[in-house]
């Protein structure tokens, strides 16, 4: 739930498209300023300009994860081009559907990585265990099994915090893709006048 000074900061900042989203509203003199300049892929496949990916970035973490948001792209109305406008669509769309798989494929990593430590600070354990019963040489003996203990407990806290702390932030940001992929975009044209 949002609390008055948080609504009121975005309303002030935000148009709301209906009672579920909000629109973010981006000025531009053609199609190809959505687009890295540097970036010579097909134009279906071409990142996003990085001030562009910026500012929406930055949108996105203004505005609570449970709103959605729709997208309105303002032209000049002397080149309103409909195919050029699916083009984008399809564009911003992939853009965000390839950072989402990145992000899937980075959870993915950090997961498998998580059950390799678990698996090995088990075993860990377990060879402690054994050699309680096994060895009779105490300093020996508390010693190596203290060095198993700690070393399974360190795996233990890194497949902890690898699975739950680190990836927070990454899940967090596939959600704001996930709702980028799902967000409307919308082109409005308007007569400008050359100054």
């Amino acid at each position: 739930m949002l609390n008055k000074k948080n609504s009121n900061y975005l309303l002030k900042t935000y148009k709301k498209h209906d009672k579920n989203s909000f629109i973010i509203e981006i000025d531009l003199d053609k199609y190809n300023e959505v687009f890295n300049e540097w970036d010579r892929s097909h134009i279906r496949k071409r990142d996003i300009h990085p001030e562009l990916e910026e500012y929406l970035d930055s949108c996105s973490e203004d505005i609570p994860l449970k709103y959605k948001l729709v997208l309105y792209l303002y032209l000049p109305n002397k080149i309103k081009d409909e195919k050029k406008e699916k083009t984008i669509i399809e564009a911003i769309h992939n853009y965000y559907e390839y950072l989402l798989h990145f992000n899937q494929k980075k959870i993915s990593e950090i997961n498998s990585e998580s059950l390799r430590h678990l698996i090995f600070s088990l075993i860990l354990l377990i060879l402690s265990f054994f050699m309680k019963l096994k060895i009779h040489n105490v300093l020996f003996n508390e010693t190596l099994i203290e060095i198993l203990y700690i070393g399974a407990w360190v795996l233990m806290w890194e497949a902890f915090h690898n699975t739950f702390l680190s990836t927070s932030n990454i899940r967090k940001k596939s959600k704001e893709y996930k709702r980028f992929l799902q967000s409307k975009i919308y082109f409005y044209y308007e007569t400008r006048v050359n100054n």
